[in-house]
């Protein structure tokens, strides 16, 4: 299978999805583990929100076997961003 380029790097691929994803959907949520791609992923789709003015839905599924600091890391993403999520936990 060849590769396509699009002309963008990783980052501008991304956001332009992000875009899309918002003109396209009345709600949007995010499923967040606290790891490090779904805390960039939170990161880049609540840049978009706040410029929005939008809120959004943000999942994170406690299995109650995290480690503590995972989940001192979810609830301060949750209070960074309080004023633009609907937190579901």
């Amino acid at each position: 299978m060849s590769k396509n380029p699009l002309g963008k790097n990783v980052l501008e691929a991304a956001i332009e999805r992000i875009e899309i994803t918002f003109d396209s959907f009345e709600k949007i949520y995010v499923s967040f583990s606290g790891g490090k791609d779904s805390t960039v992923m939170l990161h880049l789709v609540m840049a978009e929100a706040i410029k929005r003015n939008k809120k959004i839905g943000v999942l994170f599924v406690d299995l109650e076997g995290q480690y503590k600091l995972t989940i001192d890391h979810i609830q301060k993403c949750y209070d960074i961003y309080s004023d633009y999520i609907e937190p579901f936990w």
